[in-house]
Protein backbone atom coordinates (compact mmCIF):
# COMPACT_ATOMS: atom_id res chain seq x y z
CA UNK A 1 0.00 0.00 0.00
CA UNK A 2 1.55 3.66 -1.30
CA UNK A 3 1.55 6.19 1.40
CA UNK A 4 -1.45 8.10 -0.71
CA UNK A 5 -3.40 5.60 0.46
CA UNK A 6 -2.50 4.80 3.69
CA UNK A 7 -3.13 9.31 3.93
CA UNK A 8 -6.63 8.42 2.67
CA UNK A 9 -7.08 6.17 5.09
CA UNK A 10 -5.72 8.14 7.99
CA UNK A 11 -7.85 10.75 7.21
CA UNK A 12 -11.11 8.71 6.95
CA UNK A 13 -10.43 7.54 10.30
CA UNK A 14 -10.02 10.75 11.66
CA UNK A 15 -13.28 11.80 10.18
CA UNK A 16 -15.13 8.30 11.52
CA UNK A 17 -14.01 8.91 14.84
CA UNK A 18 -14.92 12.23 15.02
CA UNK A 19 -18.10 11.45 13.90
CA UNK A 20 -18.54 9.02 16.21
CA UNK A 21 -17.46 11.02 19.16
CA UNK A 22 -19.93 13.74 18.32
CA UNK A 23 -22.68 11.73 18.21
CA UNK A 24 -21.79 10.19 21.60
CA UNK A 25 -21.12 13.25 23.35
CA UNK A 26 -24.84 14.44 22.09
CA UNK A 27 -26.32 11.62 22.76
CA UNK A 28 -25.07 11.85 26.87
CA UNK A 29 -25.93 15.52 26.97
CA UNK A 30 -28.99 15.18 25.84
CA UNK A 31 -29.44 12.44 27.77
CA UNK A 32 -28.41 13.73 31.00
CA UNK A 33 -30.84 17.01 30.26
CA UNK A 34 -33.94 14.32 29.65
CA UNK A 35 -33.10 13.02 33.17
CA UNK A 36 -32.63 15.94 35.25
CA UNK A 37 -35.86 17.24 33.50
CA UNK A 38 -37.51 14.03 34.58
CA UNK A 39 -36.12 13.97 37.96
CA UNK A 40 -37.03 17.52 38.77
CA UNK A 41 -40.68 16.30 38.12
CA UNK A 42 -43.41 18.04 36.41
CA UNK A 43 -42.10 21.70 36.83
CA UNK A 44 -38.28 20.79 36.32
CA UNK A 45 -39.93 19.80 33.00
CA UNK A 46 -41.86 22.80 32.66
CA UNK A 47 -39.41 25.51 32.93
CA UNK A 48 -36.57 23.61 31.01
CA UNK A 49 -39.45 23.60 28.29
CA UNK A 50 -39.77 27.13 28.32
CA UNK A 51 -36.23 27.85 28.55
CA UNK A 52 -35.60 25.92 25.38
CA UNK A 53 -38.71 27.72 23.96
CA UNK A 54 -37.19 31.19 24.90
CA UNK A 55 -33.81 30.35 23.32
CA UNK A 56 -35.62 28.95 20.07
CA UNK A 57 -37.98 31.90 19.69
CA UNK A 58 -35.26 35.11 20.78
CA UNK A 59 -32.33 33.33 18.43
CA UNK A 60 -30.73 36.06 16.08
CA UNK A 61 -33.06 38.50 17.24
CA UNK A 62 -30.31 41.02 18.58
CA UNK A 63 -32.46 42.14 21.66
CA UNK A 64 -30.95 44.58 23.41
CA UNK A 65 -31.01 44.17 27.48
CA UNK A 66 -34.61 45.78 27.90
CA UNK A 67 -35.94 43.95 25.54
CA UNK A 68 -34.65 40.41 26.91
CA UNK A 69 -35.44 41.37 30.21
CA UNK A 70 -39.42 42.10 29.10
CA UNK A 71 -38.98 39.08 26.35
CA UNK A 72 -37.62 36.48 29.54
CA UNK A 73 -41.15 37.96 32.19
CA UNK A 74 -43.34 37.26 29.34
CA UNK A 75 -42.06 33.66 29.40
CA UNK A 76 -42.07 33.20 33.00
CA UNK A 77 -45.43 34.90 33.26
CA UNK A 78 -46.11 31.84 30.81
CA UNK A 79 -44.40 29.44 33.09
CA UNK A 80 -46.53 30.67 36.10
CA UNK A 81 -49.99 30.30 34.73
CA UNK A 82 -49.00 26.73 33.23
CA UNK A 83 -47.68 25.37 36.67
CA UNK A 84 -51.28 26.55 37.82
CA UNK A 85 -52.84 24.74 35.14
CA UNK A 86 -50.62 21.71 35.78
CA UNK A 87 -51.54 22.02 39.56
CA UNK A 88 -55.10 21.65 38.38
CA UNK A 89 -54.72 18.93 36.00
CA UNK A 90 -51.94 16.51 37.63
CA UNK A 91 -54.69 14.82 39.77
CA UNK A 92 -56.88 13.66 36.90
CA UNK A 93 -53.42 13.12 35.27
CA UNK A 94 -52.66 10.81 38.49
CA UNK A 95 -56.40 9.40 38.10
CA UNK A 96 -55.88 8.22 34.71
CA UNK A 97 -52.17 6.42 35.19
CA UNK A 98 -54.14 4.66 38.55
CA UNK A 99 -56.68 2.96 35.72
CA UNK A 100 -54.28 2.29 33.34
CA UNK A 101 -52.28 0.14 35.75
CA UNK A 102 -55.41 -1.25 37.06
CA UNK A 103 -56.48 -2.54 33.82
CA UNK A 104 -53.09 -3.67 32.23
CA UNK A 105 -52.53 -5.15 35.46
CA UNK A 106 -56.18 -7.16 35.56
CA UNK A 107 -54.99 -8.38 32.16
CA UNK A 108 -51.65 -9.76 33.39
CA UNK A 109 -51.13 -13.25 34.76
CA UNK A 110 -49.66 -13.11 38.15
CA UNK A 111 -46.06 -13.87 37.43
CA UNK A 112 -46.16 -11.30 34.33
CA UNK A 113 -48.29 -8.79 37.33
CA UNK A 114 -45.40 -9.19 39.77
CA UNK A 115 -42.55 -8.23 36.66
CA UNK A 116 -44.77 -5.17 35.71
CA UNK A 117 -44.92 -3.92 39.37
CA UNK A 118 -40.76 -4.35 39.40
CA UNK A 119 -40.56 -2.92 35.80
CA UNK A 120 -42.63 0.32 37.59
CA UNK A 121 -40.35 0.40 40.56
CA UNK A 122 -37.74 0.14 38.08
CA UNK A 123 -38.85 2.93 36.40
CA UNK A 124 -39.43 4.93 39.19
CA UNK A 125 -35.73 4.25 40.75
CA UNK A 126 -34.56 5.65 37.44
CA UNK A 127 -36.57 8.63 36.59
CA UNK A 128 -38.40 9.50 40.05
CA UNK A 129 -41.36 8.55 41.72
CA UNK A 130 -43.01 11.74 40.37
CA UNK A 131 -43.10 10.63 37.02
CA UNK A 132 -45.55 7.62 37.60
CA UNK A 133 -47.85 7.31 40.57
CA UNK A 134 -50.00 3.68 40.09
CA UNK A 135 -52.93 3.32 42.30
CA UNK A 136 -51.45 1.05 45.72
CA UNK A 137 -54.87 -0.24 45.47
CA UNK A 138 -54.52 -1.90 42.37
CA UNK A 139 -51.11 -4.00 42.94
CA UNK A 140 -51.06 -6.79 44.40
CA UNK A 141 -49.50 -6.64 48.06
CA UNK A 142 -46.89 -8.48 47.50
CA UNK A 143 -45.57 -6.80 45.23
CA UNK A 144 -46.45 -2.92 45.40
CA UNK A 145 -43.23 -0.90 44.84
CA UNK A 146 -42.05 1.84 46.93
CA UNK A 147 -43.77 4.98 46.84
Amino acid sequence: MNKTWKAVIGIILIFIFGWVSGAISASLIIRHKTLEALRGGPAAMVQAGVQAFEQRMTRNLNLDANQKQQVHDAFLKYLNQRLELQKTIQPQVRIMNQETFAEVNAVLKPEQQKTFLENIAEFRKRFGKNVINPAQENQPASATPAQ
